[in-house]
């Protein structure tokens, strides 16, 4: 399978898969605390400290702390942030450890007589993140060379920081395996056997909120892809090998 007859018949679903994780990001509705004065005053932010009966602590949009006496308030409550924004308490850091889920889509450019300038990349990681900020998970995906492989592999990350923005390093390796085999030529044989690959590269990670971040990332990606040919006339066997070295973005 070409990567044009790929695209040709997984766009569609490709296409519905990005809407439902912008829907899913997007739709998710942020709440808010909100402090009903006894005055008319309705102050609107993330309540810092609370004790029945004596006083509440909240912090505004602003950034201001106003403390309000148990007298002077008329109710508490939970409500639905206006137009969507985006306060800056609301931003909170990607959670320290627990079950991650990485969905990366990338170009593998590169150049060669007998190769794809660049071959489309997909692939999907599951995982968990521990709270040193190392992330371990395995992952699965497809790409695209002289023939379509699924890469089975390790994927080991370290977050620099524990803050909304962090720079990252992460190396990944496994074996590919062959999705199609080369065509028969002229009386040969061929039998596609994949590959170990390797990869390894830093990024950026953006929290959008605390379950969802995107990364940007730039990485060197190796892949070795063996191939054995057999001719009718003798049936003698010989090994092929191609190796890749590739930029991914």
């Amino acid at each position: 399978m070409s990567q044009a007859q790929f695209l040709k018949i997984f766009k569609p679903g490709i296409i519905l898969f990005l809407l439902f994780i912008y829907q899913h990001v997007y739709s998710q509705e942020l709440k808010e605390d909100v402090v009903y004065l006894k005055n008319g005053s309705v102050i609107r932010g993330q309540i810092m400290e609370y004790k029945s009966g004596e006083y509440v602590k909240i912090k505004t949009v602003c950034l201001n702390i106003w403390v309000f006496t148990e007298q002077e308030i008329e109710k508490i409550a939970k409500e639905d942030v206006p137009d969507h924004q985006y306060p800056p308490y609301l931003v909170k850091p990607v959670k320290e450890k627990g079950y991650v889920n990485i969905s990366d889509f990338g170009i593998l450019a590169g150049s060669g007589e007998l190769t794809k300038d660049n071959a489309f990349s997909l692939h999907v990681v599951n995982g968990y993140k521990f709270p040193n900020k190392v992330t371990l998970g395995g992952g699965i995906g497809v790409e695209f060379f002289n023939e379509t492989v699924i890469p089975l592999f390790g994927d080991f990350r370290y977050h620099f920081f524990k803050d909304n923005f962090s720079p990252f390093a992460f190396i990944q390796s496994g074996y590919a395996i062959p999705l199609e085999k080369r065509e028969d030529n002229y009386g040969t044989v061929y039998h596609s056997k994949g590959g170990p690959m390797f990869s390894s590269g830093i990024g950026f990670r953006f929290t959008i909120n605390n379950r969802t971040a995107i990364a940007l990332s730039i990485a060197y990606r190796f892949q070795e892809l063996k191939t054995t040919s057999t001719f009718d006339w003798d049936e003698q066997e010989v090994d092929i090998y191609e190796r890749y070295h590739r930029l991914a973005i």
